[in-house]
């Protein structure tokens, strides 16, 4: 991920990569397919890293996970400023965080039924809210650390009713 906050994921190179961890590029290969391989484990690590603080006990509602995520996006956020700066819309990595994004509201929707909007398929609610998801990232990441959290609630919030 440091390299994302230099350049954009195409033009990050397996050797690159390599070079830069002290491995040998057949280690990467052990591993991964590609970059873009990477990339998707990537967002499944941090993923992971988001919801460790659940491990002992179980979410009763979708906003327990959303305080979590954004605890982990405000000690993250120069980080991922950078990162959404190189690779903005349009880019490979940009389209990787669409569809993991997606998927991943699919399963919350899955899980916390009461979310669901039953007028339109799963995957369509769940393709709507990752744009809308990935839209306040980005407005997030330009906020000073002091954003107004109830204006981020409320587009989240519209965004999962599908009340655009």
């Amino acid at each position: 991920m440091v390299l994302l906050q230099e350049k954009e994921l195409e033009k990050v190179t397996v050797k690159e990569l390599c070079d830069r961890c002290l491995i040998p590029k057949s280690t990467f290969y052990n591993y991964f397919e590609n970059i873009y391989d990477l990339a998707v484990y990537s967002m499944d690590y941090y993923r992971k890293n988001i919801l460790r603080s659940y491990d002992y006990k179980v979410v009763y509602e979708f906003e327990d996970m959303g305080d979590t995520f954004e605890t982990f996006l405000l000690s993250h956020k120069q980080e991922i400023r950078k990162i959404m700066k190189h690779n903005p819309e349009g880019s490979a990595f940009y389209a990787i965080m669409q569809k993991y994004t997606s998927d991943g509201f699919v399963r919350i929707f899955e899980k916390f039924e009461k979310y669901r909007n039953k007028d339109y398929p799963i995957r369509v609610q769940a393709n709507i809210s990752a744009s809308v998801f990935i839209c306040i990232l980005q407005w997030m990441v330009t906020q000073s650390d002091d954003f107004i959290r109830r204006e981020l609630t409320r587009k989240f919030e519209a965004s999962i009713s599908m009340k655009l």
